[in-house]
């Protein structure tokens, strides 16, 4: 006990050590993430009908794929996700929705460091699909009750045994086979499986530890949580059964072989997979919510980490008005100062940097009605969407001549 409460004083001790240098230097130390899956709730989300978000061309005009990667101080998958999205979701009304959040973790250290403590134990990982649960049907496990039959029978052999002791070693020792060949038959598919579960159980547990936290200002954000996880925390037992065996400890082979001869994978998945069914809309409350404050803490990371920003004021008028405009990836930027109308025409000679300077009023534009940060000293605009056609090329591949699409 000693042991193990000295080691997770350390773990948190470095912990702690690693959010204070992030913070004081204003530099990411987080993990690389692989992108095709950071973008997986906002494709399923741009697929939804009125859907008005940033457009692929536009973001990929703009390399906005790099500003999200600068922004990205999440420390869940479920941040990144969420992040990434909502740098896509522009609203006409309502854009200084969270800003309360941002001002609430710039001003909060200590209930921010404590938030991030909890978030890191969650981190991140890859082909988690945790946010799939919202828009896609996941196919349980078929014939149930005869996965139980099974897992109960060599319970029925040992009590056998007690009676006919030949009869009931011969079952227990078929069973037992029975059971080993059922369970390898399929372990490859319910492993990918179990992964995704194991993640979407430890997103659960994150929100019971943030339900915890007692802050005044907080106190919304845990209500919701908590109101939220009641029906499904009983996900976390099936959790910890299909989690045994998986260890390092001296037992830990006996409780594998526990797991596989009862079938407990299948019966656990099979409860798992359903209770996140039934209580779905709860279980996206609980994960928009977590997406929400983690995304909170990288704005406000973001906006510690840059020298000039300012907060967007939106006006009726078709204009867009800014004060010493800079573009967020380059070093040393030229900064700009411009009061454009609805139609501007803009000139230069070659390499002159007028691309450069549409792109950082488009990113702007999009930052602006995103996470309420604009890299300026004064922002002024009407709400609006932001197109653009820069990069276009033909696909060879797929028979697109330049023309078709233009």
């Amino acid at each position: 006990i000693v042991l193990v409460c000295y080691l997770n004083y350390r773990k948190n001790a470095r912990l702690k050590r690693i959010v204070e240098a992030e913070w004081q230097e204003k530099r990411i130390f987080s993990q690389v993430e692989d992108l095709e899956y950071v973008m997986s709730y906002w494709q399923n989300n741009c697929k939804q009908p009125n859907y008005n978000g940033v457009d692929s061309i536009t973001w990929r005009d703009l390399s906005m794929d790099d500003v999200f990667k600068k922004i990205n101080y999440t420390q869940t998958t479920v941040g990144s996700e969420y992040l990434y999205n909502q740098l896509h979701d522009i609203h006409l009304t309502n854009q200084d929705r969270n800003e309360s959040l941002y001002e609430l973790m710039q001003k909060d250290r200590e209930l921010r460091n404590r938030l991030i403590y909890i978030l890191k134990k969650l981190g991140k990982r890859n082909y988690t699909n945790s946010s799939s649960f919202f828009y896609e049907s996941y196919v349980n496990i078929k014939n149930i009750w005869l996965y139980m039959l099974f897992g109960i029978l060599p319970i029925v052999s040992i009590i056998l045994i007690i009676f006919y002791l030949k009869i009931g070693i011969s079952m227990s020792i078929s069973s037992m086979i029975l059971n080993i060949l059922v369970y390898y038959k399929n372990r490859l598919k319910l492993d990918s499986s179990l992964y995704e579960t194991s993640y979407i159980a430890s997103i659960i547990r994150t929100g019971k530890r943030l339900s915890k936290v007692k802050d005044d200002s907080f106190q919304p954000y845990a209500t919701e949580i908590s109101n939220s996880i009641k029906p499904i925390r009983k996900l976390l037992f099936f959790e910890r059964i299909i989690s045994l065996g998986k260890g390092t400890g001296d037992l830990e082979g006996i409780f594998e072989y526990v797991r596989i001869i009862f079938l407990l994978d299948y019966i656990s998945y099979y409860f798992m997979i359903r209770m996140i069914y039934r209580h779905k809309e709860r279980y996206e409350k609980i994960w928009k919510t977590i997406g929400e404050l983690d995304t909170g803490i990288a704005v406000a990371f973001y906006r510690h980490s840059i020298d000039d920003y300012c907060r967007p004021r939106f006006i009726k008028n078709e204009e867009l008005i800014f004060q010493d405009m800079y573009h967020p990836l380059i070093q040393n930027p030229v900064k700009n100062s411009s009061h454009l109308d609805k139609m501007t025409l803009i000139t230069g000679s070659n390499a002159s940097g007028k691309s450069t300077y549409m792109k950082a009023v488009a990113i702007n534009a999009i930052l602006a009605q995103t996470i309420h940060t604009v890299h300026a000293s004064s922002w002024s605009m009407k709400p609006s969407y932001i197109l653009s056609s820069m990069a276009i090329q033909d696909n060879v591949i797929d028979g697109d001549s330049y023309f078709k699409a233009e």
